[in-house]
């Protein structure tokens, strides 16, 4: 039996394969053309309520809207194709629209992951902060061993959540963290041995600033103690991924 081919209109550009390479160039110039696009959505928010707020997470949700496809991957684990380590961001809403962390608010971006046939909810990205004397004084990062302790979600005093309010109330009214679902979903990432997206942030809370893509890390540990303000909390000891 002979095989035939159309080369009037296909010889010479017939492509089996792309290189790993080219995929990576490819997707990294759509990723741009998407910050580009978010970006215009959010200077026309900004002109239209020029004493808004929070204007790159509506522009995050007006291009889900636009786009339904940028939540095609959203329980995506590990790296992301086009994103390199050392990457920044200007907002929330733009590493949310990339699908780097999804979660517009929350630090601990949760997916549904299945293994062998059960479905877990799992931590896919955390966006990472510290500040000494603030509400991430349980944070630590050493960049020269690539280690950094995480700590979970909650027990934060209710009106204290940007550092000048902290600071007034001199950090009182801590209470002791809980198993809430997002901590739950670091926990069991633990356990399964998943990679984590770690993002950190240069500012507290929801306030935007720059957030720059700092690789994947595996968490090696997690432990329930007291921490700097005297309340109970989890802490996650996450490694730098050297295969990132």
């Amino acid at each position: 039996m002979s095989s035939t081919s159309d080369s009037s209109s296909d010889e010479g550009i017939e492509i089996l394969e792309i290189s790993d390479e080219l995929a990576e160039i490819a997707q990294r110039a759509a990723i741009k053309r998407t910050l580009k696009e978010f970006a215009q959505v959010q200077k026309e928010i900004d002109h239209a309520e020029p004493k808004g707020k929070n204007s790159a997470m509506k522009a995050a949700a007006a291009m889900r809207k636009l786009h339904p496809e940028l939540d095609a991957n959203k329980r995506h684990i590990g790296g992301i194709t086009g994103i390199r380590v050392g990457d920044t961001f200007a907002s929330r809403g733009a590493i949310s629209v990339i699908g780097l962390h999804r979660d517009l608010r929350g630090g601990i971006n949760v997916v549904k992951h299945e293994v062998s046939g059960v479905t877990h909810r799992v931590a896919s990205s955390v966006v990472f902060s510290t500040g000494a004397g603030s509400t991430y004084a349980d944070n630590n990062y050493d960049a020269r061993e690539g280690i950094l302790i995480f700590s979970g979600e909650g027990g934060n005093p209710s009106d204290a959540s940007s550092s000048s309010k902290a600071k007034k109330m001199k950090f009182k009214g801590y209470k002791d963290q809980t198993k809430t679902p997002r901590n739950a979903a670091l926990i069991k990432t633990c356990e399964l041995g998943l990679l984590v997206r770690v993002i950190m942030g240069d500012r507290e809370g929801y306030s935007d600033g720059n957030y720059t893509y700092e690789g994947l890390y595996r968490i090696e540990k997690h432990v329930f103690e007291t921490g700097v303000h005297g309340n109970q909390i989890y802490k996650f000891r996450m490694k730098r991924f050297e295969g990132r």
